[in-house]
């Protein structure tokens, strides 16, 4: 029996997302990888374009599976304690398939048809230990039928069926997780928090988990996560197969880059509402379809002092206000993107800092910073008290490269905004 519910308002979305993807001699390049939640329960998610379902003469009810088409990542969900959704690569998830509680505990799963016959569209099995070919795009599966599913995944399909057809086109596979991750999964290194963030960061610098966000288009099969946060805003469509990517000018010497490897973003129910992973009165292009939780767009607007006491000791009334509410700055965005201001987040002071990545260039609409960043105004400083941000970008701005470096020298957006560098914090990877 499957042992875990998963709303099925979560199952819904990510079934619309599962769209088709190219033949299996497709280019394929590797997809992302995404750190899995501890201690949750788990939904994966792996698409398709073509499959068999072949019976073994060793027992009845047993059949080998295999999936064609497989792209390099599947997703996985959950909506307990909190709703998020990510991505993990293929063929680590194979790789890893005992550490994630599989090895003595074979999982549930459902395969699901994207086109089947009436009451043949899904079927209940439990899975053995897969076997990935990334080269021809392909899992093989031993799978023993099951006769009844309790868990709402049954409802993935008009009926839950005794058997499938042995050849079918396009179709879904949903493994339920054996159990909370263990230790030992390690970590993907991905720097960015929230997908379809865009975060700026020297050209030299090459960030873990981010895409160049320089209009270029890439296969959905390889971003399906991604594709669900953009929503083709930006051009390509799911007949083609392609997703657009914005297109961004960063500052001289910086590039800005898309946020493909973290965690998947709450959808805003209010101005003050989620967030928390976030330095309060940060600024960030964001190219999502929809409001992040614990972001509004800096647009001008009008808060609640008491409603948002972390964004209010930051910004104050730099932009308006008595007191009793305060405004966020106005900053125009390129098409698609909107600029948005952290309000429901992390406190911080000079002394104190939320957390950055190194090199990355975030403005912030307030006269201090958090003391993890340095101001971007083009001062000399010593390599010896900064080693990690020389070690990055060296004298691509300046400095004798013997006893210092220059930083950067960027104006804000707007009056009253103005840049930092993170010079302590994650390393951004490579």
């Amino acid at each position: 029996m499957l042992r875990r519910r998963c709303a099925l308002t979560v199952i819904g979305s990510l079934v619309a997302l599962l769209v088709p993807i190219a033949a299996a001699s497709a280019a394929s390049t590797p997809g992302p990888r995404l750190d899995l939640p501890q201690d949750q329960s788990l939904l994966f998610a792996l698409q398709s374009s073509s499959g068999t379902l072949i019976p073994t003469k060793a027992a009845h009810g047993r059949f080998v599976l295999t999936l064609r088409g497989v792209p390099s990542q599947l997703l996985w969900f959950t909506d307990s304690p909190a709703r998020s959704a990510g991505a993990i690569s293929t063929r680590n998830f194979v790789r890893r398939w005992g550490l994630l509680g599989f090895g003595g505990l074979p999982p549930d799963a459902v395969i699901r048809l994207r086109r089947g016959p009436q009451n043949a569209n899904a079927l209940a099995v439990k899975l053995r230990t897969p076997r990935y070919n990334a080269a021809k795009h392909t899992l093989t599966v031993h799978v023993r039928a099951l006769r009844k599913v309790d868990s709402d995944l049954a409802r993935l399909g008009r009926r839950l069926a005794r058997r499938l057809p042995r050849r079918f086109g396009n179709a879904s596979l949903f493994i339920e997780g054996g159990g909370a991750p263990k230790p030992g999964l390690g970590s993907s290194g991905a720097a960015c928090p929230s997908v379809g963030e865009l975060d700026t960061y020297p050209a030299s610098v090459t960030p873990q988990g981010y895409l160049a966000a320089a209009g270029q288009t890439v296969s959905i099969s390889n971003y399906v996560v991604l594709t669900s946060a953009l929503d083709f805003r930006f051009g390509g469509s799911p007949s083609s197969g392609e997703l657009g990517i914005p297109a961004v000018a960063a500052p001289a010497g910086f590039s800005d880059q898309l946020c493909n490897d973290g965690v998947y973003p709450s959808q805003s129910t209010g101005e003050y509402s989620g967030g928390g992973q976030c330095a309060a009165g940060a600024l960030n292009l964001q190219a999502t379809w929809f409001q992040p939780s614990g972001w509004v767009p800096a647009d001008g607007r009008m808060l609640n002092a008491g409603l948002a006491p972390a964004l209010y000791k930051a910004i104050g009334t730099s932009f308006g206000g008595n007191g009793q509410t305060f405004a966020v700055p106005n900053l125009s965005a390129p098409p698609g993107l909107t600029w948005d201001i952290c309000v429901n987040g992390t406190g911080w002071t000079t002394q104190s800092s939320p957390g950055c990545t190194v090199s990355e260039l975030t403005p912030f609409a307030s006269p201090d910073l958090p003391a993890d960043y340095l101001p971007a105004s083009g001062r000399v400083a010593p390599i010896a008290s900064y080693p990690a941000l020389y070690s990055l970008i060296g004298t691509d701005f300046g400095g004798n490269g013997i006893s210092n470096f220059q930083l950067p020298n960027v104006a804000g957006p707007a009056g009253g905004v103005q840049y930092g560098i993170c010079w302590s914090g994650t390393w951004p990877g490579d």
